[in-house]
């Protein structure tokens, strides 16, 4: 949904589906969310990130931390919930406060 309005009926991938919301001018933000089985399946969903934020869950291999870092300002790795508030959201603020 995107300003009310259900996007993307169907089975549209997740770099198809970021690609329209990056061309629709109501979006203002985009979160974007992956495994590392989906980036090796289908590539990086997009080129350019301003924050990659990467769970402790998800084990990405040196190619894979490599190519997410290469398309990110900034990278946290191995985040944990107990992160969320101290480390990651003023983060997200700061980055907000520059749009």
């Amino acid at each position: 949904m995107l300003a009310g309005q259900p996007r993307f009926f169907g089975g549209a991938n997740l770099p198809t589906r970021i690609l329209g919301l990056l061309l629709d001018s109501t979006c203002e933000a985009l979160v974007v969310s992956c495994t590392p089985n989906h980036i090796v399946d289908f590539g990086l969903p997009h080129t350019c990130y301003d924050l990659a934020i990467v769970g402790a869950s998800n084990v990405l291999n040196d190619d894979l931390r490599r190519l997410v870092k290469a398309n990110s300002s900034q990278m946290i790795d191995g985040v944990t919930a107990d992160m969320l508030d101290k480390t990651v959201r003023p983060l997200i603020e700061e980055i907000a406060g520059k749009s």
